[in-house]
């Protein structure tokens, strides 16, 4: 994919739109992350806009992601957008906060197809500034064609403080009512399971029998209807 995501202050005003606009708080399963088998749609510019397309769902997730059990977590954020449009002609995605008038910005989106055929455009690592935390409350997402026709929809980021200074000692105590799923991957980090641990799997070696490529995985623990994901270190399957 050719990206690039920006961090800066939006030094504009925000343009006014005819376009109808619809969002919608969705898991994006794994959701959300998940996790995501993710992949490149080629890109077609076409001469004219689209005055049609409407935003349909916003999926958006938080997730904690641990290296090792003495460092605290990273942070990013994952933001994928279901429309009425076309997706092979996204050009750009933007997430602006509204109460710091923050953007991050993704250039070429990752696109996914999901249940029933539908098809997410969007970017699963738009981070903080170093030593920041990911500002909570509303946003924007602004979702542009190749013709430069921008769409807009609103989500909301919500997260407990706490978990940027936990450590992995402290999970799943730290989290109440938290979902523990097993993240499964082959060797080059692709998802190959994103779901609860299986019954069978009393071991390491239990996941190796079900899944012959898999070479690591992950007990991850997720909260407030998977908006929220906490991944625990890599383990290396035998």
């Amino acid at each position: 994919m050719s990206g690039r995501l920006t961090f800066r202050k939006r030094m504009e005003k925000d343009k006014s739109f005819r376009t109808l606009f619809f969002s919608s708080a969705v898991r994006f399963s794994a959701g959300a992350f998940c996790l995501f088998v993710l992949f490149l749609i080629p890109f077609f510019l076409f001469s004219c806009s689209s005055p049609d397309t409407k935003i349909l769902n916003i999926s958006s997730t938080v997730i904690f992601e641990f290296d090792d059990a003495e460092k605290t977590p990273g942070c990013r954020l994952s933001v994928f957008t279901e429309t009425s449009g076309d997706e092979r002609r996204v050009s750009e995605i933007r997430a602006e906060h509204e109460a710091s008038s923050l953007v991050w910005k993704c250039r070429f989106p990752r696109k996914f197809t999901a249940q029933k055929k539908s098809v997410w455009a969007g970017y699963t690592n738009f981070v903080p500034a170093t030593g920041s935390l990911l500002p909570q409350g509303r946003y924007k997402l602004v979702y542009v064609d190749a013709s430069g026709e921008e769409t807009e929809g609103n989500f909301s980021v919500a997260y407990p403080e706490k978990i940027a200074e936990s450590h992995v000692a402290d999970f799943p105590g730290i989290l109440r009512g938290a979902e523990e799923i097993y993240a499964v991957y082959d060797v080059d980090g692709n998802l190959m399971y994103f779901a609860e641990k299986k019954e069978n799997w009393k071991s390491s070696s239990d996941i190796k029998n079900d899944y012959g490529l898999a070479d690591k995985f992950r007990v991850c623990y997720r909260i407030n209807k998977g908006t929220v994901i906490c991944m625990m270190p890599e383990e290396k399957l035998p």
